[in-house]
């Protein structure tokens, strides 16, 4: 029998790998916290020390920190969900699309969140192609920038970590895992007028019909 066998269903994605990491992390890492800082507030009681309410403020931003992780989600349900319902609470100018996306309509929407919120500035507009087998759509940011060359980033997470600081790295990581779990390349460009994020549904309608195998509920889509 051969060691390796070409099992698709076998296989499991980055995004599910990713999450159950994350819960280990997760489980191991909040238990000694609370540990920690059962420990912080009963030497806080005996006596008021400055120290102390430092480390607990630093445990704080740990869990916070924690927090992020725990959106690394893999989808639990999918359906189809239509773009704009999506994306329009998120920007000032929403397409006009009648397009629709089968997704986790909360692990979908949460990462797609994560754009605005790590950017920290508002997503001036929304556009949307829609081919034959993919669909594409642009987040476009306006803004001035002293740069006279366009920068080309290949992920949210890269983006992030050049232009953000580590800080911002995190979510961006997790908003790229989701996304691409659900079949979507992230591509953003830089110039000196606007920020452009291209999110590319790459054989959407294939990808459609896959995750509705997996939940059995036929190869039919609509257009």
């Amino acid at each position: 029998m051969p060691l390796f066998t070409d099992h698709k269903d076998s296989c499991e994605s980055e995004l599910k790998l990713f999450e159950r990491l994350a819960r280990a992390l997760l489980h191991s890492i909040r238990g000694d916290l609370a540990v920690i800082q059962n420990d912080l507030s009963y030497f806080a009681s005996t006596g008021t020390s400055e120290d102390v309410a430092r480390a607990k403020a630093r445990c704080g931003s740990i869990s916070a920190t924690l927090a992020k992780l725990s959106h690394a989600r893999a989808p639990q349900g999918c359906s189809a969900i239509a773009l704009r319902d999506l994306i329009e609470p998120l920007v000032i100018e929403g397409p006009d699309s009648e397009a629709e996306l089968f997704c986790d309509r909360t692990s979908l929407k949460r990462a797609l969140s994560f754009i605005p919120s790590v950017l920290a500035v508002s997503i001036a507009e929304a556009l949307v192609e829609v081919h034959e087998k993919e669909l594409l759509l642009v987040l476009n940011i306006f803004h001035k920038s002293s740069g006279a060359d366009d920068l080309k980033y290949p992920s949210l997470s890269a983006y992030a970590a050049q232009e953000l600081g580590e800080g911002a790295v995190i979510e961006a990581a997790v908003a790229d895992l989701i996304l691409r779990d659900h079949g979507c390349r992230t591509s953003i460009c830089v110039g000196s007028q606007a920020i452009s994020i291209r999110l590319l549904f790459a054989n959407y309608q294939q990808h459609i019909e896959e995750l509705r195998n997996e939940q059995g509920l036929g190869t039919e889509v609509s257009s």
